[in-house]
């Protein structure tokens, strides 16, 4: 990264915070969410966020694919897409 904090360093102490934190599903769904940006923007190629949105939720499924009718998962995939729609848009 460019504070000089190694990829591996961020992730460790987002995932010590997280299990420290009770490992509640929103808390998990946000680390593996902030884990596949951050190994992301560590192979230094153009990324995109949707691409990495799409991959943690199917990372978060694979895990249990009955978070798909849990109320939890869909609504921050459609949170998250809608923020970063936005944000793109300027709006």
């Amino acid at each position: 990264m460019h504070d000089g904090c190694s990829p591996l360093m961020i992730i460790s102490g987002l995932w010590a915070f997280s299990l420290l934190a009770g490992g509640q599903p929103s808390v998990l769904r946000s680390a593996v969410m902030f884990t596949c940006i951050v190994l992301g923007q560590n192979f230094a190629r153009k990324t995109s966020i949707y691409n990495t949105l799409a991959f943690s939720a199917f990372i978060l499924l694979c895990y249990n694919p009955y978070w798909l009718w849990d109320v939890g998962v869909p609504a921050f995939v459609l949170r998250r897409t809608e923020h970063y729609y936005f944000y793109e848009a300027g709006l």
